[in-house]
């Protein structure tokens, strides 16, 4: 197995292991770590672990990770709304 598809199934192992709230805070400190001033090795980084949150939401229900791209400017308290998270 390369080192990349091993981490891959680290991130999936992980990821499939926490509740939606701690996937959608997870995804809220990528957020925050975009807006830090950043290597564009550590953005391309933050960009995969971005990447890996979405793919497990959108696992657990594809519907609302839908409902949440195609909301204007969607925020952080607007992804918790689509999957029915108190904010």
């Amino acid at each position: 197995m390369s080192k990349v598809a091993a981490l891959e199934a680290d991130a999936f192992k992980i990821t499939s292991e926490q509740s939606i709230e701690q996937l959608i805070e997870g995804f809220a400190v990528t957020e925050q770590l975009m807006d830090e001033n950043l290597t564009t090795e550590d953005r391309l980084v933050v960009a995969e672990v971005r990447g890996w949150l979405m793919d497990e939401l959108e696992r657990r229900d594809a519907g609302a990770m839908e409902a949440w791209l195609e909301t204007p400017e969607a925020t952080i308290a607007d992804l918790r709304s689509c999957f029915g998270e108190v904010a």
